[in-house]
């Protein structure tokens, strides 16, 4: 396993992904100063600096970007937004366009709720959770398109 913070090269991915890090943030004065990377500060020629909170047990830094992780029930809705949708479809076109099935949420559902660091705002960024959230919808359902599953992403 590697030290703590580090990226293991077999796995390629952080050590506390592996160890399953509960995160422990560090308190207000023992926080670090690091530039802000945020999209929309990026078009400025000097970088801002701020106070980011690391953990305490594994030594991660928080990201500060605009665009944070979601928790899972985000996922779940647009799941069932999308769902509400095919169901109108299959009406429509009798029986042509197939519906989600509840089976097919849960096992989307589980498949994200199991990798543990979905909803880890240590490690991920909205960004990143939804092109896993569109590539785990796809493996279930790969007769929708991506823009279709993005339709019903809230600001996106």
């Amino acid at each position: 396993m590697a030290k703590p913070g580090k990226i293991d090269k077999v796995r390629g991915e952080c050590c506390c992904v592996a160890h399953k890090c509960k995160h422990t943030e560090c308190t207000k004065d023992k926080q670090e100063w690091l530039p802000l990377d945020n999209d929309l500060e990026s078009n400025k020629k000097t970088s801002q600096l701020k106070k980011h909170p690391y953990c305490k047990e594994c030594g991660l830094v928080k990201s500060l970007r605009i665009d944070r992780a979601k928790p899972l029930g985000f996922y779940t809705n647009i799941l069932r937004d999308l769902r509400e949708y095919l169901q109108r479809q299959n009406k429509k076109t009798g029986g042509v366009v197939a519906k989600l099935s509840a089976v097919q949420m849960r096992l989307i559902i589980k498949e994200l709720r199991d990798m543990g660091d979905f909803e880890d705002d240590f490690i991920r960024n909205r960004r990143a959770q939804i092109k896993i959230f569109v590539k785990v919808v796809k493996k279930h359902r790969p007769d929708l398109h991506e823009e279709m599953i993005l339709h019903y992403v809230p600001d996106y």
